[in-house]
């Protein structure tokens, strides 16, 4: 055998043994332009619902707060000029309050938790969920779920049930730019 047969075995080899520890280097799905509703679980005691308007290539994020289908908060965040806004409808009139904060991204921790893999969501059990932990894959501490095809199905704080996502949809057709407009007139944040 030569040397350039050996070589060749060799880069092979090397080849196989790289592409098998790709394999089991888990990947996170980046939803980058979405629309999701949090809505109540069965049984639980929550009554707000939150949804989510994000688009992240255009850096603009939006979330309504309701409570028993009333608008009670909104929240919002222009990157490009690194301000937000939060908006308190319970007050009367509305209180807005400007921010240099993103408080309007529910999914943000998605861009720096450590992702975990698969598991089985807690609700319901027979699907597959990507996990972002901040530990390992457990029950103990699974902050994200979501479904196959990068589907959100819950949010987990220490085992604890938080929301259940009703609807996602993806894509920069789903998300229109008059989403992120301020209701209020800039010049009433303080």
């Amino acid at each position: 055998m030569t040397n350039k047969h050996m070589i060749i075995k060799t880069l092979i080899i090397f080849s196989l043994i790289y592409e098998t520890l790709l394999i089991q280097i888990p990947t996170p799905p980046n939803p980058q332009q979405f629309t999701i509703t949090a809505g109540k679980p069965e049984h639980a005691p929550q009554i707000e619902v939150t949804t989510n308007y994000v688009d992240r290539f255009a850096d603009l994020f939006r979330i309504d707060v309701t409570n028993e289908g009333r608008l009670t908060e909104q929240a919002f965040y222009y990157g490009g000029k690194k301000s937000g806004y939060l908006i308190y409808y319970d007050d009367n009139p509305p209180r807005c309050t400007k921010t240099s904060e993103n408080d309007a991204d529910m999914l943000a921790e998605w861009q720096t938790l450590s992702y975990a893999g698969k598991t089985k969501s807690i609700t319901p059990p027979h699907i597959e969920c990507n996990m972002w932990n901040k530990t390992v894959q457990s029950w103990t501490w699974s902050y994200l779920a979501s479904v196959k095809d990068n589907t959100p199905i819950e949010i987990l704080d220490n085992s604890v049930l938080i929301s259940v996502f009703r609807n996602y949809t993806v894509g920069p057709s789903v998300v229109p730019k008059s989403a992120f407009n301020l209701p209020v007139p800039e010049s009433r944040c303080k």
